[in-house]
């Protein structure tokens, strides 16, 4: 866009755009850096607070799981009975 103002990048210019950005940024000590960055390795299992982790609480499996094993549903009453044959 520096080279050519006022022209519109098209979708057949994206990946030659994206190429020569991604292979400048990407390399080995940036993936280190980023798994450093989130605590991902070396583990430290502090890089986040309780709080980071409040909006998870309403997909939280395990009190699903539960509260629907607290719940008695006979399942054999609702399962129509299949009788199956030989072709």
């Amino acid at each position: 866009m520096l080279n050519h103002p006022g022209r519109v990048v098209t979708i057949h210019q994206v990946p030659e755009l994206f190429r020569s950005g991604y292979l400048r940024a990407a390399s080995a000590l940036t993936a280190v850096n980023g798994f450093k960055k989130t605590g991902i390795w070396p583990i430290n299992r502090n890089v986040f607070t309780e709080a980071e982790f409040a909006s998870a609480a309403p997909t939280n499996v395990a009190e699903f799981v539960e509260t629907v094993s607290d719940t008695h549903i006979d399942q054999t009453s609702t399962l129509p009975s299949l009788k199956l044959s030989r072709c």
